[in-house]
């Protein structure tokens, strides 16, 4: 998969996917082909190779997606509307 390809306009339109399967219809739409394997990692929140830098929630207030790195501890507040966020896990 090329990263380099995801523009900001179809960053956006993930970020905007409520469903997983409106993200698989939008990788399909765009020409992305991804593995059983992948889609495994993915779901896991890891990177598209197995590996996980960063942590990753969807903040319930303003559906922004918020990360942190994995040696950092989780952040209390959304950086984009300063609500509370709840980490599970």
């Amino acid at each position: 998969m090329c990263l380099q390809r995801v523009t900001p306009e179809l960053k956006a339109k993930a970020l905007a996917c409520e469903t997983p399967e409106e993200m698989l219809a939008l990788a399909k739409e765009e020409g992305y082909e991804l593995s059983d394997e992948q889609l495994d990692s993915i779901a896991g929140g890891k990177n598209w190779d197995g590996s996980q830098d960063y942590y990753y929630v969807l903040c319930l207030a303003c559906k922004s997606k918020v990360s942190w790195k994995v040696e950092d501890p989780p952040p209390e507040d959304c950086p984009y509307c300063k609500s509370k966020l709840v980490v599970l896990g």
